[in-house]
């Protein structure tokens, strides 16, 4: 994938999820895409936009990906 696509889907995901202390959201992929490497890559720029919150990201079905935080330091 490439890097700008890449972070286009961060953008998007952040301005989802806002400043809410916890979130989820499914993204659904085209058939050809790589969803392990795409998580794995995913997962790490969102820690870089998130560095208070616990963000995981995983394939979750055959053309989709579930992303998740939730803050380190609730208030």
């Amino acid at each position: 994938m490439a890097e700008s696509n890449l972070e286009d889907l961060a953008q998007k995901i952040v301005d989802e999820w806002g400043d809410r202390q916890s979130a989820e959201s499914l993204l659904t992929l085209d058939g050809g895409v790589d969803r392990v490497s795409l998580a794995s890559q995913l997962e790490g720029r969102l820690r870089d936009l998130f560095p208070d919150s616990i963000v995981a990201a995983a394939p979750y079905s055959t053309h989709e990906i579930k992303i998740s935080k939730i803050s380190k330091h609730p208030k």
